[in-house]
């Protein structure tokens, strides 16, 4: 993988998870060119920045994790990611599969493409899974290959400008 910089504290890092596990609030992070397998790498501060340089790949790791990215802060801004879940090569399912599970509000997927690579099932499976309670908007992005584009399970969300592909249901 590339490399993860704290703009803020001028800190670098190997993985997103790392960088996530040190943030402060209103902390901004770069995540540099490359691929980056990593196991639900979550951001608990508020008023983040993470932003790709160059068009970083963030895949997760199937067997450790069930989410691609959790957003558990407020007011997150992600933006120019790729961020993909790969399915067990093997066949099994995990439950509950998505590629950004939204647990918090005000956040933002700004740029971003989010692929669940081809799965169809279960029927949890989300580009966006927002759960109640919980905000976010969408702007410029591609939501693909997943079971549902964006499941609202009774949050609220906002889009502008995205493109679904291949997605069984696009929002739920």
């Amino acid at each position: 993988p590339g490399t993860v910089l704290n703009t803020t504290t001028g800190e670098t890092y190997n993985t997103l998870t790392a960088a996530a596990q040190d943030l402060n609030d209103g902390d901004e992070v770069l995540v540099g060119a490359g691929q980056y397998t990593e196991s639900k790498p979550e951001v608990t501060a508020d008023d983040v920045t993470i932003r790709g340089v160059d068009g970083p790949t963030l895949t997760s790791d199937w067997l450790a994790a069930n989410q691609g990215l959790v957003l558990s802060g407020d007011d997150i801004v992600v933006q120019n990611l790729t961020v993909r879940y790969e399915a067990n090569p093997q066949g099994g399912i995990l439950a509950d599969q998505n590629v950004v599970l939204v647990l918090g509000s005000g956040n933002e997927l700004r740029g971003v493409t989010l692929d669940g690579v081809s799965h169809p099932s279960p029927p949890h499976q989300a580009g966006v899974l927002i759960f109640p309670g919980n905000s976010v908007s969408i702007a410029d992005s591609t939501i693909k290959n997943n079971y549902y584009g964006i499941n609202n399970q009774g949050g609220s969300y906002q889009t502008s400008n995205v493109t679904f592909e291949d997605n069984n249901t696009n929002v739920a």
